[in-house]
């Protein structure tokens, strides 16, 4: 896997977006999963995180692919906390 594809990556990479002011969009029927699409590697890129205030407890991203046979195709990548592992809570939240 490449680095920046890692998620736990993705962790340190929002945590430090959020210390410069950046912010996500708080998914509506939900208290603390928030989203953001943008472009990269040339598709959209659409970034689900659990947050504990500014703090990143998960993530889920889906990251646009070349086509296959007509169909659109996304890469899945998802992260939990070391501390939160094995509490039964990542499957539900991807």
């Amino acid at each position: 896997m490449n680095v920046d594809q890692d998620p736990m990556t993705g962790f340190k990479t929002l945590e430090l977006a959020f210390s410069q002011g950046f912010r996500m969009k708080r998914i509506p029927f939900s208290d603390d999963i928030y989203f953001v699409r943008d472009v990269a590697l040339g598709y959209y890129r659409y970034t689900y995180a659990r947050l504990d205030k500014l703090k990143v407890l998960q993530t889920v991203v889906l990251n646009g692919k070349e086509e296959l046979n007509s169909l659109p195709c996304f890469g899945l990548y998802y992260g939990t906390l070391p501390e939160l592992r094995g509490t039964n809570i990542t499957i539900p939240y991807i």
